[in-house]
């Protein structure tokens, strides 16, 4: 699955390796192995790792859904991370996945 790659990390790996393809410093094969183990890798952290907790308002703008994944689109987003902090923001993106079509890490 390539839930990860359009996240800012997984741009610039993209980015890279590109480059590195480009300059034949790297074959195709090798980086879309580098790919696979990075979305495996970002699932397993994302799965294990992460405790904290966030909840947001907003006024939903889109909705997609294909395939399992779910693409959201607000506008007017307050996000809050713990009881004293809260983020503000004019739009957000957020896409999910259904947890049963995610690979185990």
């Amino acid at each position: 699955m390539e839930l990860y790659r359009v996240v800012s990390i997984g741009s610039a790996l993209s980015d890279a390796l590109d480059e590195l393809i480009q300059s034949q410093q790297l074959t195709q094969e090798l980086a879309e192995k580098i790919k696979m183990q990075f979305d495996r890798s970002l699932n397993k952290v994302m799965s294990t790792k992460l405790k904290n907790k966030a909840s947001f308002k907003a006024h939903c703008k889109t909705f997609n859904q294909f395939e399992h994944v779910h693409k959201y689109r607000f506008d007017k987003v307050t996000v809050s991370l713990d009881k004293e902090t809260k983020l503000e923001a004019d739009g957000m993106k957020l896409v999910a996945c259904d947890a049963k079509v995610v690979p185990d890490p």
